[in-house]
């Protein structure tokens, strides 16, 4: 006797239950139809959209072209000379102080004359490269140098401690537009890999400079006297 089970039928969902099962299975589906296609992404077509931007940079192209060595000659040489002139008057009027106050008659006053030039030169470093950013390189660094030379032609004109102060203030200015400017003007030209072999060249000059310095001011003061 042949006996027959059946089962109990499951519970039934909506039809809008269904519905909005097979959206979300939809959706889940195409999200990860497109990570798949993300991650076969030949590397190939990744390096040639790379390329492809880096071809449309002017920065990346600018520091990718080739320079000829008499080039980099001009341009270092005019750069370290810069370097050379803001060093070497940081330090040069170190060993003249004492004639210096002698010849202004001053017992205190002349401690401004190499404070003036440092405090100058640090007030002013910052604006020089957002101001580099906006009119150009090489103008602001002309600027900074006519700067640099007319306080050295008022320290050496004046007959007065107050004004060669000023003008020591105003060489100070000029310097820290000099150096910033020769600082950016290097990562500007030539790439991360070269950089350091130039910026060490301008770190010997400075050295140079500053070591120079008061021995020049030493002899140019007992040649003066």
């Amino acid at each position: 006797m042949s006996q027959t089970t059946s089962k109990a039928p499951g519970p039934s969902l909506p039809i809008t239950q269904l519905d909005d099962t097979h959206d979300r299975g939809s959706e889940t589906y195409q999200v990860c139809n497109q990570h798949r296609s993300v991650r076969e992404t030949p590397i190939s077509n990744l390096s040639s959209n790379h390329a492809a931007s880096s071809s449309n940079d002017p920065g990346i192209q600018n520091t990718k072209s080739k320079k000829t060595l008499l080039q980099i000659a001009t341009v270092m040489s005019s750069l370290c000379a810069c370097v050379f002139l803001a060093a070497l008057e940081l330090t040069i009027v170190s060993t003249a102080l004492p004639t210096i106050a002698a010849h202004f008659s001053s017992d205190s006053g002349y401690t401004w004359i190499g404070t003036s030039f440092v405090l100058a030169h640090t007030a002013s470093t910052p604006p020089w490269g957002k101001v580099s950013d906006i009119w150009g390189r090489k103008p602001i660094l002309l600027v900074a140098n006519v700067i640099f030379f007319a306080g050295s032609l008022i320290c050496a004109l004046v007959d007065d401690l107050a004004v060669f102060i000023a003008g020591r203030a105003i060489q100070g200015m000029g310097a820290a537009g000099m150096q910033t400017l020769v600082n950016i003007c290097i990562s500007d030209m030539f790439s991360q890999r070269d950089r350091g072999l130039y910026y060490g060249l301008t770190s010997i000059v400075w050295a140079v400079a500053s070591g120079i310095g008061p021995v020049l001011g030493g002899a140019l003061t007992d040649r003066l006297k």
